[in-house]
């Protein structure tokens, strides 16, 4: 389960990913699983503007895997994040890119595969 404070790192992650790319793919949801009795939002990337609708469809796929917030949910997400990046990267999309790996180390870091996190 996550934990408040790892929500906020990844929300303000995403929302400086969001600013730095110059895109609107940052939104909130109350559907959150926390230990605590009052949930603040997630947030969740949503891909829009791209012209590469299969690798979309995997990232797409893959958030939605991840806000699940199983450990079979995450494995699952990590492995439709890879697909999305390699589709983003051989068409040299590098926003989207940057967006899937942000995600991919997310992962890992909640999965306790800090150096995979980091690579």
């Amino acid at each position: 389960m996550i934990k408040p404070q790892q929500l906020i790192k990844i929300g303000l992650t995403a929302v400086t990913l969001s600013v730095i790319l110059g895109e609107s793919v940052v939104a909130t949801s109350s559907q959150l699983k926390t230990s605590s009795s009052s949930p603040e939002p997630t947030p969740i990337i949503l891909v829009q503007n791209s012209s590469n609708s299969e690798a979309n469809r995997l990232l797409n796929e893959g958030l939605r895997l991840f806000r699940q917030r199983t450990a079979e949910s995450l494995r699952e997400a990590l492995e439709k994040l890879q697909a999305a990046r390699d589709l983003y990267r051989a068409t040299g999309d590098k926003g989207k890119e940057a967006t899937t790996l942000l995600g991919i180390g997310t992962i890992n870091d909640l999965l306790g595969e800090k150096q995979q996190a980091v690579t």
